[in-house]
């Protein structure tokens, strides 16, 4: 498996754990925590 299929499958996975409402929650506020400690960069 590439990195490429790996990322995919993981996009897939959150976008369909984005659906549900307290797993949404959870997962922006572990986002903006991990942004924050520097573990998450955003580039334009």
């Amino acid at each position: 498996m590439s990195k490429g299929d790996s990322v995919m499958i993981l996009v897939k996975a959150l976008s369909q754990a984005a659906t549900d409402p307290s797993k949404r929650n959870t997962m922006v506020q572990t986002a903006l925590d991990e942004y924050s400690k520097g573990n998450i960069m955003m580039n334009p």
